[in-house]
């Protein structure tokens, strides 16, 4: 069974494509005609892109015409409401995307191709997120640490897609591109 934030993401990410994808303005039943998406799901996601001043908004109140004003690339912006940012799992998945880019890396390395200006991410977490994906069978081991002087170097194994896999307080992994959990200690 698919996971509720994962539906949501999804549905932004569809809203996003197409928006990109379009050739000039489109009316919300464009949008929704197109994506299939929920017409509360593509009101709420377009009233907070405008909000953020991603989108903007014209026409007649009847039936407004949307219109993408800043593109933000292919990722989906998640914003909230009100417009602002959504930056809780940024450093996760900044994480994830440098594991993919990287291919074989130490938790250093990762943790310094993943911080930017507006995301940090420690050494530690790099270290507590690969050793997690490691138990769930995403990482293996290439080079093992020996204490001080060297870090372990890990290899992604399991590149599922785009989106991160997510460390659960139940101690498993839940992977947002299959919708597949997986245990922490392997199995699938």
């Amino acid at each position: 069974m698919a996971h509720a934030a994962h539906k949501s993401e999804a549905a932004q990410q569809a809203i996003w494509d197409h928006l990109r994808s379009a050739a000039g303005p489109e009316t919300r039943a464009d949008i929704i005609t197109a994506t299939g998406i929920a017409p509360s799901t593509v009101a709420n996601y377009l009233k907070a892109l405008r909000a953020a001043g991603i989108v903007d908004k014209s026409g007649c109140e009847r039936q407004p015409q949307w219109v993408l004003v800043v593109d933000h690339g292919h990722h989906a912006p998640r914003v909230r409401a009100d417009g602002s940012r959504v930056t809780g799992g940024n450093a996760t998945l900044n994480l994830w995307r440098s594991m993919r880019m990287l291919g074989e890396f130490s938790a250093r390395d990762l943790a310094a191709h993943s911080a930017t200006p507006d995301v940090d991410v420690t050494e530690n977490h790099a270290k507590v997120y690969c050793h997690k994906l490691l138990a769930a069978g995403y990482l293996r081991v290439v080079q093992k640490a020996a204490p001080p002087h060297r870090a372990a170097v890990y290899r992604l194994t399991r590149n599922t897609g785009p989106r991160p896999p997510k460390v659960q307080r139940v101690q498993q992994v839940f992977d947002p591109n299959t919708s597949t959990v997986h245990p922490l200690g392997g199995g699938a």
